[in-house]
Order: C-alpha cells, then sequence, then structure tokens
C-alpha cells in the first residue's frame, strides 16, 4: 500500500517546529582569547639541602698495657668488659729520716715505716696489675738503712772541726752511692706496677693473676670510650660544610632512645684531615660524642644529615614553570593579566619538583605562572585559574603514587 504524500509533509513540518524550540548555544563573548593559567606568588623562604652521610663510632684510643718487668703476677683483678680506673704514677718527693721522725714521732730509726718511707706514694695506686716486687721491697730496706748510715755519717764528718777534705768526699761519696742504690731499686718497685694512664674499659685481657710475664709482654687492652669518636669521610665538594668546632646530629639504629626509637646524639667535630685521600676524593673528619656512663657502644654505625647549602630567604618555583630552550632558561610573571616573559633567569639549587632561583629578575611579591606556559607567549591576556590538583590530598595528584 503506497503512503500519501501529505504524510512526508507533516514529517518535515514538525522537524522544522521541533529544531526552532531547542535551547541556542551559548555565544562566545567578545573581545581577545585569554589563556586559564595557574600563578605562584613569590614568597622568601628558608631551604636547605642535606647528604645522607654514613658515620662509625670507635673508641678514642686503644692502650695496650705491658709489663715492664718480669716476674709473677701479684694481682689482675680486672675481667674483660669492666672499668679500668686512671693510674698514673704520683710524684714523690725524698724524705730524709730525721724529718720522718720527727714528724712521726715513737718511731726508731730501723723501724719499718722509716725504712720504707720514700715508697708511701705507692700506697694506694690504682694500678692495674702489679707484678712481684717483694724481693726489691727487702733489698730497698737495706738500702734505705745504708742510706740513712751514711748520711749520718756525713754529718758527724762535716761536724768534726778536724775532718780533712779526704774524710769529708769519702763520706759524701758513700752517701751518694747509697742515694743512687736507693733510686734504682724504687724505680724497679714503681715498674712493677702496671697502670693505665687513662680510664677505660677493658677491651682484650691476656694474663691472669698467678702467671709468670715477661717483660714488656702485653697484658691487656683499655679502650677509651668517653668520649667516643665519630669518623666518617666528607666527599671533597662538601669540604665546606664542616668547620672544626661546629656540630651535627647522628641517628644511631642500633641503639634506642626511652621511645624506642633510634637515638640521636649531637657530635662536635675536632679534627678535619688537611689532604682529600687520593682515591676516593674525601676527607677524613673525626667529632667527639660525650659518652657518660658508656651508654653508647663502640663500633656500631649512625647516620648523620649534614647540611651543604642553606639560604633563609630563597625563591623557589616549581620545575612546570621553567621554560628551556637550549642552555636559556625563562619563566613568565603576570602582570595586569598579561603574562610576561622573563628571559635568561638564573638557576641555583634544584629539588625533585622545584628550584631556586638566583639573581633578582624575579622579585618577592610577583606572580609566576606555574601552569599554561607550553603555549605561552610574551603579551599574551591571561585568566588567572586555580590549579585543580592543588585541592587533592596529598600522595594522590596525577601522577602521585599512593
Amino acid at each position: 500500500m503506497r503512503k500519501q504524500p501529505g504524510a512526508w509533509i507533516l514529517l518535515l513540518a514538525g522537524a522544522v517546529v521541533l529544531g526552532a524550540c531547542a535551547p541556542k548555544p551559548p555565544e562566545a563573548e567578545g573581545g581577545p582569547v585569554r589563556r586559564n593559567v595557574s600563578v605562584q606568588l613569590m614568597e622568601p623562604k628558608p631551604i636547605a639541602v642535606t647528604v645522607k652521610l654514613p658515620v662509625t663510632l670507635r673508641a678514642r684510643e686503644e692502650v695496650e698495657l705491658r709489663a715492664a718487668i718480669p716476674g709473677v703476677i701479684l694481682s689482675l683483678p680486672y675481667e674483660e668488659g669492666m672499668e679500668v680506673p686512671a693510674g698514673v704514677m704520683p710524684p714523690s718527693e725524698w724524705v730524709e729520716a730525721d724529718a720522718f721522725l720527727k714528724s712521726n714521732p715513737g718511731l726508731s730509726a730501723t723501724d719499718d715505716a722509716v725504712l720504707t718511707r720514700n715508697l708511701r706514694h705507692l700506697d694506694g695506686l690504682a694500678a692495674f696489675a702489679h707484678v712481684d716486687d717483694r724481693a726489691a721491697r727487702v733489698n730497698f730496706r737495706e738500702a734505705q738503712s745504708t742510706y740513712d748510715a751514711a748520711t749520718r755519717t756525713l754529718n758527724r764528718v762535716l761536724s768534726y772541726k778536724d775532718s780533712t777534705e779526704a774524710q769529708v768526699d769519702n763520706a759524701r761519696t758513700a752517701q751518694v752511692s747509697a742515694r743512687a742504690n736507693c733510686d734504682r731499686l724504687r724505680q724497679m718497685i714503681q715498674d712493677a706496677y702496671v697502670a693505665s694512664p687513662v680510664k677505660g674499659v677493658l677491651r682484650k685481657r691476656l694474663r691472669r693473676a698467678g702467671e709468670y710475664v715477661n717483660g714488656g709482654e702485653l697484658l691487656g687492652v683499655v679502650a677509651v670510650l668517653e668520649p667516643l669518636v665519630a669518623e666518617l669521610h666528607l666527599p671533597e665538594h662538601h669540604r665546606h660544610a664542616v668547620s672544626q668546632g661546629s656540630e651535627f646530629d647522628i641517628e644511631i639504629q642500633s641503639v634506642l632512645d626511652a621511645a624506642g626509637k633510634p637515638a640521636h646524639v649531637t657530635a662536635k667535630v675536632r679534627q678535619i684531615d688537611v689532604v682529600a685521600h687520593p682515591q676516593t676524593h674525601t676527607f677524613r673528619v673525626e667529632a667527639d660524642i660525650a659518652n657518660p656512663g658508656r651508654k653508647l657502644p663502640a663500633g656500631v654505625f649512625g647516620t648523620t644529615y649534614l647540611v651543604v647549602y642553606r639560604n633563609a630567604e630563597a625563591l623557589t618555583v616549581p620545575l612546570s614553570a621553567l621554560r628551556l630552550r637550549g642552555e636559556k632558561v625563562s619563566l613568565f610573571v603576570v602582570q595586569n593579566d598579561v603574562a610576561r616573559e622573563v628571559k635568561d633567569v638564573r638557576i641555583g639549587r634544584t629539588f625533585l619538583d622545584s628550584a631556586e632561583l638566583l639573581g633578582d629578575s624575579v622579585k618577592a611579591g610577583q606572580k609566576v605562572v606555574v601552569t599554561g606556559t607550553q603555549l605561552l607567549g610574551d603579551g599574551d591576556p591571561v585568566a588567572v585559574r586555580e590549579d585543580p590538583t592543588l585541592k587533592l590530598p596529598a600522595g594522590k595528584g596525577k601522577d602521585a603514587r599512593p
């Protein structure tokens, strides 16, 4: 059955009516086309560049304690890990018998206290070990008695008016010889004491009490742990970051604080090598760490984040704001809704997503274009829009990974 021509006419008329009733698209605004950009206000802020360096904590020094004379060890009361006190040999003065007897009434010239009066400086000496010196002490008593007798003889000879010069010389020679013998024996007795010149911890013990040792034989090694020494190797291009007397922080992973976190200690630089290592081109730095109570062990590793560059009033821009043309760098600032290109921009330190601006080509208070610079030209009108990515939570940006 054929359709009537009038049906087509009705369909076309309906289409025309519907087209007339449909909404019209918005007309473009008049004026120049403005490019959408986002800007950042230049405000000075502090920046710091740090480098991560490994640090070794070691003992300040290790002292070897050796026997000066051969003999059997009478006393060695220290075990490994125990603290060994400093036992510097005290100074001694020679005391004559008459002066000693005058200050100690009731004693006679043959009493043991009188014959050992010049060994009293050894009483209470904090010695690491004591080698058998009993024979030397017996000989010293005899030598002291001989000296005292020679001194009395010399005094009598000098008091006689009829004494000859030969008699005086003989008496004086006898006294000097007796004194020399006393000094020799006293030195042997002093050598029997093995004392540590500094306080430390016994790291290694090689002999025990009752064993025989030879002269010069090693008895033990004492490690000085207060203060500790932090040693690090500084690359030569960061040499300026450290000076003698400066301080830096060290994180020690193997030592935990009261909160259960890695301990942090402060080290003060004591010494810096003046010549770099020929292969590694690094300078060895030694710094002291206070270690009261020896809470920090030696031989462990730490980490320091050393500040190698600091600028208290730096101007930084995102890397997206920079336009590279060969070796030249430029950026855009917005002035009265117009983009102005700043050429020959000098770049300082660069970071993961920003860069430091040097010089005065860009000043504080200016607005720098940070997005939309790809097709932007000098003098283009711009419309400042808010960057939508700034509203996203940290770590949820376009290229960020959770």
